[in-house]
């Protein structure tokens, strides 16, 4: 399939995710830092301990997620079509005192060797992707014998994708059958309950969902119900 160029760094600025992760209420994404926190608690519950572990964030954009790893003790590494974004991300990590290794590079070729790493997560990517099968390939030969992939992406509720960037989204059962066509085991885990999220689409529910998140998030990992986003464990 043709891709999508990604332009929201070029729209909103190579940092945008860092504004939607801050305790500022007015840029405040809940949903986001949601996100972002259950992709590191899933590869601490299925990887274990992450300090001294070596972690690929493949699509690390302008590093918010490398950062939450690297502060949970991983030896992060990041890849990234994006420049801009990538170069923000060096800048920002090395202020905030934090080693990470990130590159500009494509997912279909990176620029490691086998078996270099203990997890692999890459968050909100796939759907992007022209040519899944090359990119999960990657992903698994990277991936060490032992190792954790978290790949997450919007559980499909359309007819077509409900992002215009999106090339193409799946309905849970159809994603889980993809991975399982790389992956030996793949376990699905489900997040961000659908009718929090079709409230967030307005203002008032936004700002209501975002001043909420301070004590409680309602787009936490393990809501029951109808879901929107889903994760991909793959070993």
């Amino acid at each position: 399939m043709s891709e999508i160029e990604f332009s929201k760094y070029a729209s909103r600025g190579p940092g945008y995710h860092w504004s939607q992760v801050s305790l500022n209420p007015r840029t405040r994404n809940a949903f986001v830092l949601a996100r972002y926190r259950a992709c590191c608690d899933l590869l601490g519950e299925y990887a274990g301990e992450l300090e001294g572990r070596t972690v690929l964030d493949l699509g690390c954009g302008d590093g918010v997620l490398t950062s939450m790893l690297a502060q949970r003790g991983a030896l992060c590494r990041g890849v990234d079509l994006d420049e801009s974004a990538v170069m923000f991300a060096r800048e920002k990590l090395a202020s905030l005192g934090l080693a990470a290794d990130l590159v500009v590079g494509s997912c279909y070729d990176l620029q490691f060797d086998d078996r270099s790493f203990d997890a692999v997560v890459s968050s909100e990517v796939v759907e992007h992707v022209g040519d899944v099968q090359r990119y999960l390939s990657e992903i698994a030969r990277v991936l060490r014998q032992d190792g954790i992939a978290v790949i997450s992406t919007p559980v499909r509720r359309t007819r077509t994708p409900s992002d215009p960037m999106h090339v193409q989204e799946w309905f849970e059962e159809d994603f889980k059958e993809l991975c399982e066509g790389t992956f030996s085991s793949v376990e699905l885990r489900l997040s961000h309950a659908t009718v929090a999220a079709e409230l967030y689409r307005s203002r008032i529910g936004r700002w209501a969902i975002n001043a909420m998140s301070y004590f409680y998030n309602p787009f936490r990992l393990g809501n029951s119900g109808s879901q929107a986003l889903q994760f991909a464990i793959c070993r």
